[in-house]
C-alpha cells in the first residue's frame, strides 16, 4: 500500500481497510475542490476489488481498469456543478442498477461525486439504499462540506477528511493542466517542461495536476474524440496513473516530470 505524502492519515486508514478486509460499505471523502477526493476514491475502488495480495496491488486487471477509468463496475455520477443539479431521478437510477449483479468484479462501486449539489429529494432517495445497501454495492461520496448533508446520510457512512496540503487551488491546477495537453499535443517538450517545473517542490499541487491531466483525458475517451489512434488516450492515462503512484511513493518531481513529457508525447497526434 503505497501512502501519499497529503492526506497521509486517510491513506493510513485505507491500508488499515484493505489489509483487515474491512471495506465499509459507503464513505463520505470531505474537502476542498482540487484536494484529490476523486483520486483517493479510485484508490478506495482499487483496494475494495483487487485480486492481489496487498490491495491495491494497481497490477491485478481490476486496478488496472479502474486506473484507466474503464472498469464496468466503478461507476460516476454527479450532478452539473449546482446546487440542488444532482437529481433524485439520478439516484433513482443508481438504486436499481445497484440491485443488478455485477459484470466482472464481486462488487459494484459508486462514486457519487458533489453530493452536496443533491436536492433534498435526491438525499432521501440515496438513504433507502444506504440503509438497506446491497450486498454487491458499496458507495463512495465526496462533498466540499458534509454539513449539508442530511444528519441520517451521515449516520450511515464512514466519514474521511481530506485536505490541501499545500498544494494549489483547482482553478491553477486546471489551467496548468491544459496548458499542460496542450503542449504535449503539440510535442513542444520545453514548454511541457517549464509548466511542470512550477510543482518541483509541491507534491500535493502535482498530485492535483496529475489528476485534471487525467481527467481530460478520460472526457476525451468517453467522447471518442482527441489523439489518434483511439488506443493512444488509453495509454496516456496509463501513463498518468503510473507517474501518480510513483509521486504517491514520494518519487523525485522533477524526474517524474521528465518522465512524463518523454513518454506522452511521442506519436501524441490529433
Amino acid at each position: 500500500m503505497q501512502t501519499q505524502i497529503a492526506n497521509d492519515r486517510a491513506y493510513r486508514t485505507l491500508a488499515a481497510w484493505a489489509s483487515g478486509g474491512r471495506m465499509p460499505h459507503a464513505v463520505l471523502l470531505e474537502g476542498p475542490a482540487g484536494c484529490g477526493k476523486t483520486a483517493f476514491a479510485r484508490e478506495i475502488a482499487k483496494a475494495a476489488l483487487c485480486e492481489g495480495e496487498n490491495p491495491p496491488c494497481n497490477t491485478c486487471r481490476h486496478c488496472v481498469k479502474i486506473g484507466k477509468g474503464v472498469h464496468p463496475d466503478f461507476i460516476t455520477a454527479e450532478g452539473e456543478g449546482r446546487a440542488r443539479s444532482f437529481h433524485v431521478d439520478a439516484v433513482r437510477e443508481i438504486r436499481a442498477g445497484a440491485q443488478i449483479s455485477p459484470n466482472e468484479a464481486a462488487k459494484k462501486i459508486y462514486l457519487l461525486k458533489n453530493v452536496q449539489d443533491m436536492s433534498p429529494q435526491a438525499q432521501n432517495a440515496l438513504l433507502k439504499i444506504l440503509e438497506e445497501p446491497p450486498g454487491t454495492s458499496a458507495f463512495i461520496l465526496t462533498c466540499e462540506n458534509k454539513s449539508v448533508m442530511l444528519d441520517t446520510i451521515l449516520s450511515r457512512v464512514v466519514s474521511l477528511t481530506l485536505d490541501m496540503q499545500g498544494g494549489r487551488e483547482s482553478a491553477d491546477n486546471r489551467d496548468a493542466a491544459q496548458a499542460l495537453w496542450e503542449s504535449l499535443r503539440q510535442n513542444k517538450n520545453a514548454e511541457a517542461l517549464a509548466v511542470l517545473s512550477q510543482y518541483d517542490r509541491d507534491r500535493a499541487g502535482f498530485a492535483s495536476l496529475l489528476a485534471s491531466l487525467r481527467q481530460t483525458a478520460e472526457g476525451l475517451a468517453r467522447a471518442g474524440t482527441g489523439p489518434a489512434p483511439p488506443l493512444r488516450l488509453l495509454e496516456i492515462i496509463d501513463i498518468i496513473d503510473e507517474i501518480e503512484g510513483a509521486n504517491a511513493g514520494n518519487g523525485n518531481i522533477a524526474l517524474l516530470g521528465g518522465v512524463l513529457v518523454a513518454r506522452a508525447t511521442p506519436g501524441f497526434r490529433i
